[in-house]
């Protein structure tokens, strides 16, 4: 699944099938809905450029990431 994630376009598809893959495979792991894995998307396309800004990030609370 990670290659196929790694290599396909990030379309709206992909990302549910990843979400569905994720719950059925990891039912413990909370958080991943496919609305989230969008946010969790755009928040590393915002920060993947300022690596040192990293340990602040996880400091801060998501709601603030967001909000940020």
């Amino acid at each position: 699944m990670h290659h196929r994630v790694v290599s396909a376009e990030w379309g709206q598809s992909v990302v549910k099938e990843l979400a569905q893959y994720l719950q059925r495979n990891e039912p413990e792991l909370k958080g991943f809905s496919d609305k989230n894995l969008w946010r969790m998307k755009q928040f590393y396309e915002v920060y993947k450029d300022f690596p040192n800004h990293s340990a602040v990030l996880r400091e801060i609370s998501w709601t603030n990431n967001l909000t940020i």
